[in-house]
């Protein structure tokens, strides 16, 4: 059943990719050579055999006579795409290996394994196009001898936008969900710079759908928000952390929904709008802590203190639902009788008047004539002893 599903979907694939595979647009864009070794349609990394076992046989350019487990050529480049099958001599456990350029630059060469590892070779002269470059950057996925782990699946989920059936935003992203969690990390030697990427996809294929997804996303995407939802590593927290600088509605927008992930980032979520004093987002920093989130339920209680003197009166309504309705007993334990308050200002001093001016001055004219008289007399024994 779960087969014929899948042999349902692949026109509706096809059809989604035919702008990926299609005549690509100028010489920005690459053309990539790869060569597919017999029995791919059945590899283990899942994308990789939906792509040589769904996606390509429904092809106009398939080969006419081969079958899905056919090894197999192909060209994509800004003249289209290109099928031919021909076996050439593959390494033991490469299952695909290929290379790389953009117009008239060098060529990066590439292999895949079995398990779904695969390793670029970079000449350190290649200048991938700007669009290229800076979505790397904009994804913190450029720095050097940094493994970095990414969700495919969400990225893409996030870069495809609303969809409906049928959508080819949708079906591209569904085959960028099968790629997994992709891990990675490059480096420099002398001659190259080298990656090493392990996903179910590879690395060349989560690529190619992700770059097609940012350049034909429907609105444009901001680099945090991307980070904080896809990345699987350290760069999520820091993503989350960032998000104290950026845009107030967005950046509210996306701690909300940080405020369902797992602890370690509920808690981070909340760290930031507490420094945001975003106090209208307190019933929701209430909701988020539960007796399976302990960090996210200390930061709750240190949120609810910090917060609470500056919540406005309908806000404070909605936490004290908050709070009767949270499972969390420290939570509930709390009296918000004994939150902080803002200590009342001490009445103002009333206005000096004309008369207490009035009094100061007589007062202050007496006792300098008291002293004067005093320095008098002594003066004046001063002057008989002398005498």
């Amino acid at each position: 059943m779960a087969r014929r599903r899948t042999f349902r979907s692949a026109a509706a694939l096809a059809a989604a990719l035919s702008t990926w595979c299609g005549p690509l647009a100028g010489q920005d864009e690459p053309t990539i050579r790869v060569a597919f070794r017999k029995g791919a349609a059945n590899a283990q990394p899942c994308a990789i055999a939906r792509l040589c076992d769904d996606f390509l046989p429904h092809r106009a350019e398939w080969p006419a006579g081969a079958t899905a487990d056919t090894p197999l050529l192909l060209e994509l480049s800004p003249r289209g795409l290109q099928l031919t099958t021909a076996e050439l001599p593959l390494p033991p456990r490469t299952l695909a290996a290929g290379s790389l350029h953009f117009g008239n630059g060098p060529e990066l060469v590439f292999a895949l394994t079995d398990d779904g590892t695969e390793d670029w070779f970079v000449p350190l002269s290649l200048q991938p196009p700007l669009a290229y470059t800076r979505l790397l950057h904009e994804l913190q996925a450029s720095d050097l001898d940094l493994p970095r782990t990414i969700d495919i699946a969400v990225l893409a989920g996030h870069l495809a936008g609303p969809r409906i059936d049928g959508d080819q935003r949708a079906e591209l992203a569904r085959l960028a969900a099968l790629c997994g969690e992709l891990t990675f990390v490059a480096w420099r030697t002398e001659h190259h710079l080298r990656i090493r990427a392990r996903s179910d996809g590879g690395l060349l294929l989560p690529a190619l759908l992700i770059a097609r997804l940012a350049q034909d996303s429907p609105t444009p995407f901001t680099a945090l928000p991307l980070r904080a939802f896809s990345a699987r590593d350290g760069d999520r927290g820091e993503a989350t952390r960032q998000l104290l600088l950026g845009n107030q509605t967005e950046a509210t927008r996306t701690l909300r929904a940080l405020l369902l992930a797992d602890d370690e980032l509920r808690l981070q979520a909340i760290d930031t709008l507490v420094q945001r004093r975003a106090t209208d987002e307190l019933p929701r920093i209430i909701a988020a802590a539960s007796p399976a989130m302990p960090l996210a339920t200390l930061a709750a209680i240190d949120a609810l203190r910090a917060l609470w003197i500056d919540t406005s009166p309908a806000a404070r309504q909605r936490t004290l639902a908050a709070l009767a309705r949270s499972t969390s007993p420290d939570l509930r334990r709390i009296d918000p009788a004994t939150l902080p308050s803002r200590i009342s200002p001490a009445p103002p001093l009333p206005p000096e008047t004309t008369d207490s001016r009035a009094r100061l001055l007589l007062l202050l004219f007496v006792m300098g004539t008291g002293i004067y008289s005093l320095w008098l007399r002594e003066r004046t024994r001063l002057h008989g002893s002398i005498a």
